[in-house]
């Protein structure tokens, strides 16, 4: 196995291509874009939501009952 990784250590690696890193930024924007938007939508846009359902089923308690609690 000793030779293999020798062999592997002189091995002279090509020089990636000029845009390699262009693409390379644009598919991982792309990927943290949908990441950030699905992270929003999972969870900070369900929990304003829950917290909107909570204060209009408060005013519908009030309304119906006269007591604030």
């Amino acid at each position: 196995m000793d030779d293999l990784f020798e062999q592997l250590a002189n091995l002279e690696a090509r020089e990636p291509p000029p845009e390699f890193n262009r693409r390379l930024h644009e598919r991982l924007n792309r990927v943290l874009m949908v990441q950030h938007v699905v992270d929003f939508f999972a969870g900070a846009a369900t929990w304003a939501v829950g917290q909107f359902f909570l204060a209009v089923l408060g005013c519908l308690r009030f309304t119906l009952t006269g007591k604030f609690k």
